[in-house]
């Protein structure tokens, strides 16, 4: 059957036949496999996604057929869109907290921060987040940093709190109260939340 054919008998709207007879031209144009993701309305309102893969044969130069094939990824989309539905909602929780927050991982290089934090010491996000936290620590918390730091990172069960001097845009030292917590995401990804 030819994808025209294929709608009528489906009862399907002809323009999935159009989309894919000029996604089968423009592969044969370029000679190159090529994936589209696609999607179908059913009949019951819900969305069916489907990966769509097209792979042209091509003999002595001059096109014989076209292998394709299509995969329903509609379970991995909706589990994808409820990811990124909670992603957002924490990430939203983070960034409208009123106490100043801040992410870094077990090397003490700074993977996120708050909007609080920023309006707090007035630092722009480029000049502080990829870079180590002792930026942001006046000289004498610098140099306790490795050790408290190691001791915490050894214990995770702790919850250090403490009074630190951190260092502004400008300069001038602020006064902080911090309680430090780690997250365990995989060795590879734990992370120190500092409020």
């Amino acid at each position: 059957k030819t994808d025209y054919e294929y709608c009528e008998f489906r009862n399907l709207d002809t323009r999935i036949a159009d989309e894919r007879s000029k996604l089968f031209q423009e592969v044969i144009a370029s000679g190159k496999e090529n994936e589209i993701e696609t999607f179908q309305l059913i009949k019951d309102g819900s969305t069916k996604h489907i990966l769509r893969k097209s792979y042209p044969v091509f003999e002595n130069g001059e096109f014989k057929l076209m292998i394709g094939y299509g995969v329903d990824i509609t379970q991995i989309k909706e589990s994808q869109s409820k990811l990124q539905k909670n992603e957002n909602r924490y990430r939203a929780l983070f960034e409208s907290n009123p106490l100043p927050v801040i992410v870094i991982d077990l090397n003490g290089i700074i993977i996120s921060t708050n909007s609080a934090l920023l309006k707090e010491t007035g630092h722009n996000p480029t000049e502080i987040i990829g870079q180590h936290i002792g930026l942001l620590l006046s000289e004498k918390g610098k140099n306790a940093f490795p050790d408290w730091f190691s001791s915490f990172v050894k214990d995770p069960e702790t919850k250090y709190q403490s009074e630190i001097k951190v260092r502004n845009a400008k300069g001038a030292l602020l006064d902080f109260e911090i309680t430090i917590k780690k997250f365990d995401f995989g060795e590879q990804n734990s992370q120190i939340l500092i409020s």
